[in-house]
Order: C-alpha cells, then sequence, then structure tokens
C-alpha cells in the first residue's frame, strides 16, 4: 500500500491542479484504488482526465504497485463545462482554436509530477475503447461528460474492458436529484442491478466490484 508520505505528497500536488475532484474524495479515490489491486492484477483505467488531478493520484498509487494507467479523454470539454454552464472555465480554452482543450494541462500536470513515464494518455471518447484496448482492467474509474449518452457509453466501455474481479468506480452519484445530475447515479444502479456490489464509498465517489458469480465460465 501506498504510504502516507506519499499519498499526502501526492495530494498536496493534486491540490494545484485545476479540476472539481474535492481533497476528501481523492482521498477516497486512493482508498478504493487499493482495494482494487489488491484483488487484481490488472492495470488501471480513468475514463475523464480533464487537466490530471485525479490522474495525479492514480498514477502515483499505479507506480508504487508497479502497474500501468491509461487516462481517455477528448479534452474538448464535456456540455456540462460550456457556457452558460457553470463549470466552465475559460482559462482551458485553446486561444489557437477557441475551443476547451484541456490536454496541454493534462501533459504538463504529468510532467511535473514526474508520471510521464507511468501514465498512457488517450486523446478519444470512450467509445473505441473497447476496439483499442483488451478486457482485464483491475479498477477503471468513470468520470467523463455526465449527460446520459456519454454515461452509458463510458459504463458500458466500462463493463466490457474490466476483469472478471474488477472495480468500478464512478464519481458523482447522487441519490437526491437536486444535489447532481442523474445519469451517473443511473449508471450505479445498473451495476448493482447486473452483478455489482458496493464495496464503500466516499460521498459521491462510489466502488463498485464484480461479483465473483461473474467469474464464472461463460
Amino acid at each position: 500500500m501506498i504510504s502516507d508520505v506519499e499519498l499526502a505528497s501526492a495530494l498536496d500536488f493534486a491540490a494545484t491542479v485545476p479540476g472539481y475532484f474535492p481533497l476528501r474524495q481523492l482521498r477516497g479515490l486512493s482508498r478504493l484504488t487499493e482495494l482494487a489491486l489488491a484483488r487484481s492484477e490488472g492495470p488501471l483505467l480513468e475514463i475523464g482526465s480533464y487537466c490530471g488531478r485525479s490522474t495525479v493520484v492514480l498514477g502515483t498509487i499505479a507506480r508504487h504497485h508497479h502497474r500501468s494507467l491509461i487516462t481517455v479523454d477528448r479534452h474538448l470539454g464535456s456540455i456540462e463545462m460550456k457556457p452558460p454552464f457553470p463549470y466552465y472555465d475559460p482559462a482551458i480554452v485553446d486561444r489557437v482554436h477557441g475551443r476547451l482543450d484541456s490536454s496541454t494541462i493534462l501533459m504538463d500536470t504529468l510532467e511535473l509530477a514526474n508520471l510521464r513515464d507511468q501514465v498512457t494518455v488517450l486523446i478519444a471518447s470512450s467509445k473505441v475503447l473497447a476496439t483499442l484496448l483488451r478486457p482485464g482492467f483491475a479498477m477503471i474509474m468513470i468520470d467523463g461528460g455526465h449527460d446520459p449518452l456519454s454515461a452509458w457509453t463510458d459504463y458500458l466501455c466500462a463493463i466490457a474492458l474490466l476483469a472478471d474481479n474488477g472495480m468500478i468506480i464512478i464519481d458523482d452519484v447522487f441519490e437526491d436529484p437536486a444535489l447532481g445530475g442523474r445519469p451517473p447515479y443511473e449508471i450505479m444502479v445498473a451495476a448493482l442491478h447486473s452483478g455489482f456490489r458496493l464495496v464503500d464509498r466516499e460521498g459521491p465517489l462510489v466502488g463498485l466490484q464484480r461479483h465473483p458469480v461473474n467469474s464464472l465460465p461463460r
């Protein structure tokens, strides 16, 4: 398990990276990822990199356990990150093309965190992942777009690539519709009805383990 000192250093750096992942949830992400790695030998996959706040934590844990991390994002901003929504950040706008582009900031983040050799960055939508990657990931975090199409596409990709004993971690799960969008909650419910069990959660960050029955030959 990663040491408290190593985790604290990663969290301190992550706090300087643009993003919306609170410190408490980053600690929860660390705890859930450690549980996943203790149960499966596979690599890690992050769907939704943005500028790399959570990538720093996942990459640091992956490096400690000699695992690889793949992080994927279109880097053009999800619907809720564009005007007139409150998550719009004009500092992320590419001044040449006049559009959101978080890829440069992500690469700078990985360079400063000394994680360029640990993390493979894919600039793509999750829709194409199943054609590029093999199943067997120990943990897949779903934190991409929160509109229905994006969330369900990310979820279907995740369950196709997850190891038989792997874990999916879903961010921004709110049972109360007044607190947040429904798609992350809805994919959590779908997972619970399709052979996953709740392992642990930290606020709206939920860890779901694929049930052992899914490990039986198909």
